[in-house]
């Protein structure tokens, strides 16, 4: 472990450094790892960061290749092979993929190694008036969550601390969503002025 994330680590309140990752663990939510993971990152040259970024483009399109009939059908169509050398070339002949592409196809961008019940369907806010629906595993909302998590960091905030995030909704969002959203919120700032 490095030094960035011991001294990291030290500065956690009593809910940070102990009640969260044991909920977490006993949740089997390994978001702490990937947070210590990320905050290792940070401290890379821009050689190792550069390495990472092509492993994992390398990765992605074996992934799409082997487990995404839709995917596989589409790097045929414009000569993608994800066993050449180079990822990033691989990747600069795909077209960009619209929305509207995502719309039409949503049914088979479904991986097949991925279990319907380990991944989330998630929709975009449709502020351009139609909404994007998409699949997320159980990792990317962990590591999104982390994220989060070293975003805070960045600016002195630890898990366990109190703050208050301020964000819009969909305007597609149910009023029993925004009810809770609301009264979720009003709970958060009574808590947080009590820190005050």
């Amino acid at each position: 472990m490095s030094e960035i994330v011991k001294n990291y680590r030290k500065s956690f309140n009593f809910r940070g450094r102990v009640i969260l990752p044991f909920v977490y663990k006993c949740m089997r939510d390994p978001r702490f790892q990937i947070l210590d993971e990320l905050l290792e990152r940070d401290e890379w040259s821009l050689g190792q960061i550069k390495a990472h970024q092509a492993k994992r483009l390398e990765r992605l399109l074996h992934v799409g290749w082997e487990h995404n009939p839709y995917w596989r059908d589409k790097f045929k169509r414009f000569g993608v092979n994800p066993n050449r050398t180079d990822p990033y070339v691989e990747l600069a002949k795909l077209p960009i993929l619209t929305k509207d592409e995502v719309r039409a196809n949503f049914g088979q961008m479904h991986s097949t190694h991925l279990a319907k019940t380990n991944s989330i369907r998630v929709t975009s806010s449709g502020s351009t008036s139609l909404q994007v629906t998409v699949w997320q595993s159980q990792y990317y909302c962990h590591l999104h969550k982390a994220m989060d998590y070293r975003a805070l960091a960045w600016m002195g905030v630890c898990p366990g601390d109190p703050y208050l995030t301020v964000h819009g909704h969909s305007p597609f969002t149910s009023k029993k969503k925004l009810l809770s959203s609301y009264l979720r919120t009003i709970l958060v700032l009574q808590r947080y002025k009590r820190f005050q």
